[in-house]
């Protein structure tokens, strides 16, 4: 998905804030270095660098990473950030931590590009390090992706008199196993006249848990905790909003 279009609204409707405290807490824990990746416009990187965390940034859109790096510079803070394909990933550290939070790992729609990004986070990892990756629930997409328009919330412009409306149109593939469909943005001034509009292709896949977890264990990882949300709550199929994988490179890794 190209976000470079919609980079300079995403933070105006995308600032959850459920899982920072969950990510800063396993930052701490891996004691060194951490790689953030697909990290758009730093939604979680700027409350790990506030944490003192040694952070590098990657993300595939310039736009996104120019406006993460805006941030950086206006709050006096610094990581490595590098522009590239996750699939690609290829940096000389190696790192004690590997998140990709956000569900963004549904965005690499391909199976085998999955995997092989898998097999790339593993290699960037050291020994006995950690990675962590959010997912949704497909079950509790199934009903969500009908098809139907639905309004994602309607939201201040900080920069001007107006407001940004959000919706979204999403459904299941033919085969069932992702969903396709459209986010529309809408741009309104004051006198509520709609003055611009976008609209924005939506496709990830849902990936199941035994599926996810066959690909770790067959590029190496050890399954260390699966919970259900940020609260770390063991993870219920039936329930549960997501799945938030903790997985560990061994110390001893295949050779």
């Amino acid at each position: 998905m190209n976000y470079d279009s919609i980079a300079e609204w995403y933070d105006i409707f995308v600032h959850t804030h459920k899982d920072l405290v969950f990510f800063v807490n396993e930052a701490k824990k891996a004691k060194g270095d951490v790689l953030d990746l697909m990290c758009g416009t730093g939604r979680v990187a700027i409350p790990l660098l506030k944490a003192k965390i040694r952070l590098t940034c990657l993300d595939i859109s310039p736009r996104m990473l120019w406006i993460l790096r805006q941030k950086l510079i206006s709050r006096g803070l610094f990581a490595q950030t590098y522009q590239m394909n996750a699939v690609d990933l290829c940096l000389v550290n190696r790192f004690n931590l590997v998140i990709i939070p956000s569900d963004s790992f549904a965005e690499i729609v391909d199976k085998s590009y999955r995997f092989l990004m898998l097999q790339r986070i593993y290699d960037h990892l050291k020994p006995g390090g950690i990675f962590i990756c959010t997912l949704r629930n497909p079950l509790m997409i199934e009903a969500w992706a009908n098809g139907k328009l639905k309004q994602i919330g309607r939201f201040p412009l900080p920069h001007e008199e107006g407001t940004l409306h959000v919706l979204v149109q999403p459904e299941l593939t033919s085969l069932g196993d992702g969903v396709l469909g459209s986010e529309i943005f809408e741009r309104f001034d004051k006198q509520d006249i709609m003055i611009e509009k976008k609209t924005f292709s939506l496709q990830f896949s849902l990936i199941g848990k035994i599926e996810f977890e066959e690909m770790c264990a067959e590029v190496g990882f050890k399954k260390v905790a699966l919970y259900g949300d940020y609260s770390g709550v063991r993870f219920d199929p039936l329930s549960s909003p997501r799945m938030i994988w903790k997985m560990r490179k061994p110390r001893n890794p295949r050779g």
